[in-house]
């Protein structure tokens, strides 16, 4: 995560998209952070420092995960969404516009 550093702290309104692996990531480039499977508390407090919106989406098993870290991040201040993908994908085996329209969808 320490590379996505940079991207966390861009004033922008394009949402990040938060991320469990580096193949996940890749079509996304400029737009995911990896955590490199669950946020620990030191990424944690790293995403709440962000100055853009965020959008957790965690592999299709990682659901409840994946709302809980957006719910949390929320109470923490941060403008979060949420995209819960379907059983067995991942952020890098659905189709890249589909999931990009539905993290916009989500910040709203």
């Amino acid at each position: 995560m320490r590379e996505h550093k940079e991207k966390l702290k861009e004033e922008t309104s394009a949402p990040a998209l938060i991320v469990e692996g580096v193949f996940d990531a890749l079509p996304y480039v400029g737009r995911a952070v990896a955590c490199l499977g669950k946020p620990t508390h030191k990424q944690f407090d790293l995403l709440c420092r962000s100055k853009r919106p965020l959008c957790v989406v965690l592999d299709g098993d990682a659901w409840e995960e994946g709302y809980a870290l957006s719910q949390k991040l929320k109470l923490n201040g941060k403008v979060t969404g949420y995209v819960k993908l379907p059983a067995g994908d991942d952020p890098g085996s659905v189709d890249v516009d589909w999931l990009l329209s539905e993290v916009e969808k989500s910040i709203l």
